[in-house]
């Protein structure tokens, strides 16, 4: 008697940090940061995978470092968004500073104005993932009027 299979055997998806890192460009404009990866054919949000065993807020904010100049001053995490192949744990990043160049895979960082995610039609280059993980934060920052807490500038700012 021959065994009858029900499927084909699911496939574990790939587990992914994606960051949102906001920036005030020069002209005072909120944007956020977007990458373009040696090889690939659609821009994203900066990120990847995540090792065996590591935190994801841990991988976030490695890969922030890893494809950036910048450094993670505080991190939240937003929301899960899953995609064909890969399960995104997408974090909201606030940096130092602004200077920021391509590092390790990255070819290259361009800045996106937060107000275009309302409608991405327009940005042929960006992922479905990415396009879909900007429209919900856009949609989630319209609905919350979130700020990362300013750091204290001394220790007496701390016991006070």
């Amino acid at each position: 008697m021959q065994k009858q299979y029900s499927g084909a055997k699911k496939k574990k998806k790939k587990r992914r940090a994606s960051c949102i890192i906001e920036i005030i460009d020069p002209q005072g404009v909120r944007c956020v940061l977007i990458s373009k990866q040696r090889g690939d054919h659609y821009d994203m949000i900066p990120g990847g995978g995540i090792d065996r065993g590591e935190p994801p807020i841990v991988a976030a904010i490695r890969e922030v470092n890893e494809e950036t100049t910048l450094h993670t001053e505080a991190i939240i995490k937003l929301f899960d968004h899953e995609s064909q192949y890969t399960q995104h744990l997408v974090f909201l990043i606030q940096t130092e500073g602004s200077d920021f160049e391509p590092r390790d895979d990255v070819e290259d960082l361009w800045l996106l104005p937060i107000y275009e995610c309302r409608d991405l039609s327009k940005y042929d280059q960006l992922s479905r993932s990415t396009k879909h993980i900007l429209t919900q934060y856009f949609e989630w920052r319209e609905g919350h009027n979130f700020t990362f807490p300013s750091p204290p500038k001394s220790i007496e700012d701390i016991s006070s």
